[in-house]
Formats: C-alpha cells, structure tokens, sequence
C-alpha cells in the first residue's frame, strides 16, 4: 500500500509542541490546507 509521511520537526520549531499550551489557534491551519491540497494534487499525478 503506497503511503507518504510529511513532518517538519515541529518540536525543534515551537517549544509548546505536544504541551499544555499547545493550543489549535497557533497552527497555520490555511498554510497546513494550502500544504495538504498539494500534496494530495501530486500523489493524483503520481497514479
């Protein structure tokens, strides 16, 4: 089964990765869409 894994070290980025001030209004949810939507583009491409 193909598959793909897409990381940017988050921890090495923001100290409150995985803790309690890890809250969801400090992603970039519209950069993370932006990300997902190309991705997706690319593996239709790839077949």
């Amino acid at each position: 089964m193909p598959a793909i894994m897409v990381t940017d070290a988050p921890f090495m980025r923001n100290k409150n990765c995985h803790a309690y001030s890890d809250t969801l209004d400090r992603p970039d949810h519209h950069r993370i869409a932006r990300t997902v939507q190309r991705l997706y583009a690319f593996a239709q491409l790839r077949g």
